[in-house]
């Protein structure tokens, strides 16, 4: 059984996925209509629903986790998954992007550099609303990223 199949069969990285979708959607409303205060509130209770979750993985499945980490307001996951859709990722915005570095900050390159499985392709996901990025790299990985901008949720 490959990596996707395993993690999809245990349901927690299509479960997280989706939840970050679904919030990234939601917040935006509610930061529109109900206030940062209402936004910061679902992020948060957002973000330990998803950590529960890949923790409960990962004790399950010690040979193959979920990587995840938390940076300032920024919910990072890294996977690899060998079979990434444009329907994954319908939330993301239609913006390809030519260059992963135009669009992301030395450190996010880096650590994709680092992480990157060179035969599969890699998917991170930053957790947010606030912008969204679709992109095509060289070997053919989709990354996708949602970032938090702190002071919507100060």
């Amino acid at each position: 059984m490959n990596k996707t199949s395993s993690l999809a069969s245990g349901g927690v990285a299509v479960a997280a996925i989706i939840a970050l979708k679904l919030f990234a959607k939601t917040a935006i409303f509610a930061s529109l209509f109900g206030g940062a205060a209402v936004a910061k509130n679902m992020y948060e209770s957002s973000v330990m629903k998803v950590k529960g979750e890949v923790e409960a993985f990962n004790k399950k499945n010690p040979s193959e986790p979920i990587y995840m980490y938390e940076d300032k307001k920024e919910l990072v996951f890294n996977d690899v998954i060998t079979d990434v859709s444009d329907s994954d990722v319908k939330n993301a915005s239609q913006d390809v992007l030519s260059n992963v570095k135009e669009s992301m900050k030395k450190d996010d390159v880096n650590f994709i550099e680092k992480n990157k499985d060179s035969a599969s392709n890699y998917f991170l996901i930053k957790h947010g609303w606030t912008e969204t990025h679709k992109v095509k790299t060289k070997n053919d990985a989709l990354i996708v990223s949602y970032k938090v901008n702190d002071t919507d949720l100060d």
